[in-house]
């Protein structure tokens, strides 16, 4: 799952990027960022699904990097064991070991919206969400990156939203 996101939060807490189905027992899978109390400071990512058995699992980056009011490309990957965090095409901090195999659904994919939380609704913009049905290597999610990268580097002015 890749995405261009710019957080305009003014809340801490998570907030959804998108999420396959609804409610306690329904939920597939979903990509969150953490939002810090302090909102100025950068968010983690967080991935979270249910295995076949319904049972939840999910694990944040160990480092973080959704920085507020400024275009940051997003990746979350995840090959069935391991879940890869990325900001800007770069690894977010350490593998992450799950352990565990993704259930399926029918379920809908909302994008920015949780309505069992509304708290946890993404305030801000997103574009180029893609959802991949493949595990993206390095190189594959430093190629998205820079495929719809702004000019310049973050920080600069083109990067602001």
């Amino acid at each position: 799952i890749t995405a261009w996101v710019c957080n305009k939060s003014e809340s801490a807490g998570l907030k959804t990027i998108l999420k396959k189905g609804a409610g306690a027992n329904e939920e597939t899978y979903g990509v969150y960022f953490d939002q810090p109390a302090i909102l100025t400071n950068p968010a983690t990512l967080r991935f979270q699904f249910k295995d076949a058995a319904g049972t939840p699992f999910g694990d944040n980056s160990t480092a973080a990097g959704v920085i507020p009011d400024q275009w940051t490309h997003v990746a979350v990957t995840y090959d069935g064991s391991q879940v890869r965090f990325y900001t800007n095409g770069s690894t977010l901090g350490a593998v992450r070991d799950l352990g565990q195999t993704s259930a399926q659904g029918g379920e809908s994919l909302r994008f920015g919206t949780n309505v069992d939380i509304p708290g946890q609704n993404f305030v801000g913009i997103m574009d180029e969400i893609k959802i991949f049905s493949k595990t993206l290597q390095n190189n594959d999610v430093f190629n998205e990156y820079n495929a719809f990268k702004p000019t310049g580097n973050p920080g600069d002015p083109a990067w602001q939203c």
